[in-house]
């Protein structure tokens, strides 16, 4: 992906030379965590056409092991698991560690799976684990129970490169992941319609089948004709090439390129605890101990945006920043505040 992604950039250049040698931000989200570094050493390495400025990287996925794990803190820290749940999880996974930074999926033993297996069962169902606070855009919707779902303690976990783990399963079959969908008909040809128990992924499954718009969008008229936002095959057996992003980022710093990485503080799939603990992993020196950042809204009124702490490596910021009151999508949760967050990165400011 980082690859052509590169080639488009030279092939835009090629196209509209007048661009070369402006500044250049890189910016994503989500799985960005992975694309946008590399893409990045890419761009650093061909110094000829680019003037590379910093990457910017929303609620990144950057460390499976971490993300996974502080992802059960998050659910209790949360109010999602009982107390009973927790103290099982933790005195049955990581009995001689200290709780804060257990790595639950790390442990195979029965105790510890059969402790996961109670969350698994008990857990609220009717959540979008994008943002846990959000109504369900089209109401909450029933999903009938998976057929095939097998008891997490017969299962050998995966591990977290090249498959899905017990965290992960957790999120697919219980916490509305739209990789299910029920077997009625849909009115649109054979494809079944699409129910996400909360994430209002069924209006885009509707209308992504729709035949006159895969005919806009020349789908081969061969080929399977049923669009998923999620293909469950494709997501269980996809090989992830990297587990943990901390040598990108250690790199792009040692060339000299700021890094922020900012996370709604509310998404409960790639969460702010788990970025906090990657860029601890770092060992990058302190330079702005943890504060809260403001913005003005509209009628000049100061708001809390979140809180930011600044680090550094080779005389270059990495920023860890927070929106307050943001899901998965941080920036269209709070769009003003980020706005403000990404423009003070893009001019050398700081966040007060």
């Amino acid at each position: 992906t980082a690859w052509n992604n590169f080639q488009a950039l030279l092939n835009f250049l090629d196209k509209y030379p007048a661009y070369k040698y402006r500044s250049l931000y890189i910016a994503g989200e989500s799985y960005a965590g992975v694309y946008v570094p590399t893409l990045a050493l890419h761009v650093i390495q061909e110094k000829s056409a680019f003037r590379l400025q910093g990457i910017i990287v929303g609620n990144p996925m950057t460390n499976y092991v971490l993300n996974e794990n502080s992802g059960f803190y998050n659910l209790y820290y949360h109010g999602f698991l009982s107390d009973e749940n927790w103290d099982n999880l933790v005195q049955l996974c990581c009995p001689d560690q200290f709780e804060q930074h257990c790595m639950f999926t790390l442990n195979n033993s029965l105790g510890c799976k059969m402790a996961f297996q109670f969350i698994y069962d008990n857990l609220a169902v009717n959540i979008n684990p994008y943002n846990p606070y959000q109504n369900c855009v089209d109401g909450i919707t029933k999903l009938k129970p998976a057929t095939n779902a097998t008891p997490l303690i017969t299962k050998t976990w995966k591990p977290l490169i090249g498959g899905q783990s017990a965290y992960t399963q957790l999120f697919t079959e219980k916490l509305s992941f739209p990789v299910a969908s029920e077997t009625e008909d849909s009115v649109y040809e054979k494809c079944p319609s699409q129910k996400s128990v909360c994430s209002g992924g069924s209006f885009i499954h509707e209308y992504l089948n729709l035949p006159e718009v895969q005919r806009a969008l020349h789908v081969d008229k061969h080929s399977i004709k049923c669009w998923n936002s999620c293909n469950s095959k494709v997501f269980s057996d996809y090989v992830r090439q990297y587990g943990d992003m901390a040598w990108a980022y250690t790199q792009v710093l040692s060339c000299q390129v700021p890094v922020m990485l900012y996370s709604g503080d509310l998404d409960l799939v790639i969460n702010s605890m788990g970025t906090r603990w990657f860029v601890k992993t770092l060992q990058l020196e302190t330079i702005v101990p943890l504060r809260s950042w403001r913005y003005s809204i509209s009628n000049g009124e100061e708001q809390l945006g979140g809180f930011y702490q600044t680090f550094m490596q080779n005389n270059t910021p990495l920023s860890y920043v927070t929106l307050r009151a943001a899901g998965h999508n941080a920036a269209r949760d709070q769009p003003i505040a980020a706005f403000h967050l990404i423009t003070q990165f893009v001019n050398g400011g700081e966040l007060k």
